[in-house]
Formats: structure tokens, sequence, C-alpha cells
């Protein structure tokens, strides 16, 4: 993801497991060893937060966030799929992300702290398994369709409860304009 005069992405590995560059030159602005996993095909979420810009990623057995400013690492939470790819970009609204992949997973709701150096589960649900196709938050309700169970799905913002779904059109990708 790009912000101003940074790049932020996530290589994984031991060392360099999410990055900051220079956009222009390409110069390494900071290095975060994270967990130590591998990449799991996530781009990151920039986060504006009154106190910092937190980042939000996948890597391939943890969603991580990291203090923007200096890669530090604030908090991470255990999410795992049978192939270890989480390729969605998570989804930021009212203090709390929503992180989801495919291949049987689903996803979970994280409420972040005032200054996004923690987070709490507020729920998951398994039903809105997307491998890649991503999904949308409109109006407190998420759309999306399933990996595994092949079907579009509209799941509560506020409680994790599927409001519909509908089988009247294959999966896909879902975007989201006025």
């Amino acid at each position: 993801v790009v912000d101003g005069d940074v790049v932020y992405c996530t290589p994984g590995g031991t060392k360099n497991n999410v990055v900051a560059l220079n956009r222009h030159t390409g110069a390494l602005i900071w290095s975060s060893p994270g967990k130590g996993g591998k990449s799991a095909h996530c781009t990151p979420l920039l986060i504006d937060l009154p106190k910092r810009k937190l980042l939000v990623t996948h890597t391939a057995r943890n969603i991580i966030g990291l203090d923007a400013g200096t890669g530090k690492m604030l908090w991470s939470y255990i999410q795992t799929n049978l192939y270890s790819i989480h390729a969605n970009t998570p989804i930021y609204q009212d203090g709390a992300v929503y992180c989801f992949s495919g291949y049987g997973r689903g996803g979970v709701k994280l409420q972040l702290s005032d200054d996004g150096s923690s987070v709490t589960k507020k729920w998951s649900n398994q039903t809105m398994n997307s491998r890649i196709g991503g999904s949308i938050l409109v109006d407190c309700n998420i759309y999306g369709s399933g990996d595994t169970n092949r079907e579009w799905q509209c799941i509560d913002w506020k409680t994790g409860n599927v409001d519909f779904t509908t089988k009247e059109i294959g999966n896909g990708v879902v975007i989201s304009a006025e």
C-alpha cells in the first residue's frame, strides 16, 4: 500500500517480514520481523488513528498490527487456514477490523484499542470464506462471496450474523461505487 512517499509491503520471512520503503528510491525506511512468518499475499491496510497510523496485514499464520511510523509490532492474532494464504485486504470501520480468507477459514472482527496497540475479538464467522474476491462494507453490512460454500452473503457488521445468502449467481469479486 502506498501512503505519500512510503510503500508498505509484507515480503515475509524472519528478518524483513514487513517493510516500509521510500517509493521514489526503494530505500529501506524500516523493517519489522513481525512474527517471522511467510507472506500471505495480503495488501496491508493503513488506518489513520488519532494517536498513530496503524498498518494491519496478514501473514501465513497471524493478523498483525504495526505502528506505521516505526514498524514496531503492537499486536498479533492467530488466524490460519489450510494453505496459509490470506489474500484479502482487511476492512476497517468504527475502530474495528474485519480480516478474512478462504479455504474454509472465514473471518474475524477485531476491536482496536483507542491507540491501536491491542485488539479484542468481537466475533468470528466461517461462512464468508472468500479466497481472493474481497468483500465490501456498505451501511454496516459486509457483502461478498464464499470459496467453499459458493454463495453470496450479507453479514451484519455489528453481530457477525448472516442476514441473507443467495446462489443465484456464481461467486466472484465485488466492488462498490457510491
